[in-house]
Order: C-alpha cells, then sequence, then structure tokens
C-alpha cells in the first residue's frame, strides 16, 4: 500500500472496543498527521468521521459524498498503517484547513 496522506479517509479494520462516550460504530477516519510522518513511520493520526454529530466547537463541518458530516477532532487516536483500509477519497482542502486551524486552537496555551 503506498503512503496515506493527510485529509485521506480511512476505515480501521480490528478497531478496539469503546468504553465510555468513545465512538461505538464503524466509521470512516480522516488522516490528520503530517504526510512526512505517514511515509515514515508505522503509525498516523486520525479523526472520525460522523454524520450524527452536533456542531460543537471541536468538530468541522464537511461534505463526503454528498452527505454532510462532521470531523470529530475531539475524538483523536493512533491506529498502525496495517490497520488502515483506504475508504472514500479525501475532505475538501477547505475542511481539511480548518480541521487543523482548529487543532492549532485546541492544543494552544
Amino acid at each position: 500500500m503506498s503512503a496515506i496522506r493527510r485529509g485521506e479517509i480511512v476505515r480501521i479494520v480490528g478497531h478496539r472496543r469503546p468504553i465510555g462516550h468513545e465512538i461505538k460504530k464503524d466509521r470512516p477516519w480522516v488522516v490528520l498527521s503530517p504526510d512526512s510522518i505517514n511515509a515514515s513511520e508505522t503509525t498516523v493520526l486520525a479523526a472520525p468521521l460522523s454524520r450524527g454529530s452536533h456542531p460543537y466547537p471541536y468538530r468541522v463541518a464537511c461534505t463526503v459524498d454528498g452527505l454532510e458530516n462532521h470531523i470529530v477532532l475531539d475524538q483523536l487516536d493512533c491506529f498502525h498503517f496495517r490497520r488502515l483500509r483506504r475508504s472514500s477519497g479525501a475532505v475538501s482542502p477547505q475542511a481539511l484547513k480548518a480541521a487543523l486551524a482548529t487543532l492549532r486552537e485546541m492544543f494552544a496555551e
């Protein structure tokens, strides 16, 4: 498999059992780690996509395959590349830019 790219939508195989308010459904994830890391490391950082999510401050609205979604930035996770399966393309450059700006805001002091 060629390197996964930032903004690409993937599926996760063998994701762990959720606890509490963790996302429970099998869903697409958006890769957020930089391409330089994705090409050289064995893990990627990703955020789940949700169609049923509410527009909270740390959730970025986007359209994927004609459906309204949110990139759920308050539920980031790290996955080994062997768990990833390519899904349906990528989020728009605008949605990716908004997600990265929101992450900067989340982690700023």
